[in-house]
């Protein structure tokens, strides 16, 4: 939908305002004025450096694409976020002791994603936390699942929901690959016999993972302690104000500035707002076939959501640069060494001190300079 230029508009109210509106092109507008002085052609750069005659200020006459936008800081992680939570120990204070995995590592069955108190935290599949500790003889869904688990990190055991000797072995296998001992507990008569505690998985429904977020080395675990992996294809996660929400839908598409060059991508989801901040998570992914580069992962990046392209390729001027009419069509002086040139034009539209504007009556062209004071 086309936005009308300000003098066929009445003024938007304060709350109708762009939030964090930008204005893109291709060639925009050089000098002082310009909001955008990245985009400036040979043609611009020439003509400013042409002096205007004493006293008058001017502005090069840009060309491109007039584009209401959102410009959010964004991440780059998985599409998925799991939280697993961390056991506080009972006997004594958890301690982080070690981080093995970092962010950009991506992680796979049986690999240690913390150490606390000395003891891993190993990475399995599964469809629910195990909630007891696993003896020899145990029964049910939970050893079924540690069962499984095994199996798809290289140890295999039957599946059939009983903990025998052979679930024992490949669990003493398992804990041996990680470069920890099976934990044990003591027995009748002070024997020692294999236990499998709960606290010692981070469950999650599929591999691989990254890391999002964990405790930090020295930290003590409380009962709120929780790592949080995130899995899925790569996208550009956001918190957002309330004031941008309302101005954005899912499907709309953006650009993706990374460190390394930029990637097209569109709005996949915004999610609930939060009841306290206001702020709702905001996720961006690349066109279905043309993913985001998986070498962006962990890192910061900054996303230009297209809300609506007022002009394309049309030429553009500062505002102020305009002159209203009382009849017949506004115009711009175009200063051209000692000589002004009115020239008339139509304003197609406009937004935040930028006016695309097309020539009615004369000559206006690309890296013309233009009075605007």
């Amino acid at each position: 939908m086309r936005r009308p230029p300000p003098s066929e508009r009445r003024a938007r109210p304060p709350w109708a305002l762009p939030v964090g509106a930008v204005v893109l092109a291709v060639a925009c507008l050089a000098g002082g004025w310009s909001l955008a002085g990245v985009f400036v052609s040979p043609a611009q750069r020439d003509a400013a450096a042409s002096p205007p005659p004493p006293g008058i200020l001017t502005a090069p006459v840009g060309r491109g694409d007039l584009v209401d936008a959102v410009s959010v800081s964004a991440t780059v992680t998985r599409g998925t976020t799991i939280e697993v939570p961390l056991a506080a120990g009972s006997d004594g204070l958890a301690v982080v002791t070690a981080t093995p995995a970092d962010s950009t590592s991506s992680l796979t069955a049986g690999k240690v994603v913390l150490e606390v108190s000395g003891r891993p935290v190993l990475l399995v599949t599964g469809r629910f936390p195990f909630y007891r500790s696993l003896r020899r003889g145990d029964t049910g869904p939970d050893v079924a699942q540690l069962q499984t688990a095994l199996t798809r990190a290289g140890f295999p055991v039957a599946a059939d929901g009983r903990f025998g000797a052979r679930t024992a072995a490949s669990i003493r296998e398992f804990y041996r690959a990680a470069g920890y001992p099976a934990p044990t507990e003591a027995g009748e008569e002070g024997a020692m016999s294999l236990i499998v505690p709960p606290g010692e998985f981070a469950v999650v429904p599929r591999l691989p993972v990254r890391i999002d977020s964990a405790p930090a080395l020295g930290e003590v675990l409380t009962g709120d302690s929780a790592l949080r992996l995130a899995s899925g294809p790569v996208v550009v996660r956001a918190s957002i104000p309330a004031a941008v929400q309302v101005r954005l839908i899912p499907g709309m598409s953006a650009v993706v500035q990374g460190a390394d060059g930029e990637h097209a991508a569109t709005i996949a989801s915004i999610g609930e707002p939060d009841p306290e901040s206001g702020e709702a998570e905001l996720l961006l992914a690349g066109p279905e076939g043309d993913p985001l580069p998986e070498e962006w992962l962990g890192t910061d990046v900054v996303a230009m959501i297209t809300v609506e392209l007022l002009e394309q390729d049309a030429l553009l001027v500062p505002s102020i640069a305009v002159i209203p009419a009382a009849d017949g069509p506004p115009s711009v002086e175009v200063v051209r060494g000692d000589r002004r040139v009115r020239v008339a034009v139509r304003e197609l539209a406009a937004l935040d001190g930028i006016s695309a504007v097309a020539p009615v009556d004369g000559v206006l062209a690309e890296g013309d300079l233009v009075r605007i004071g």
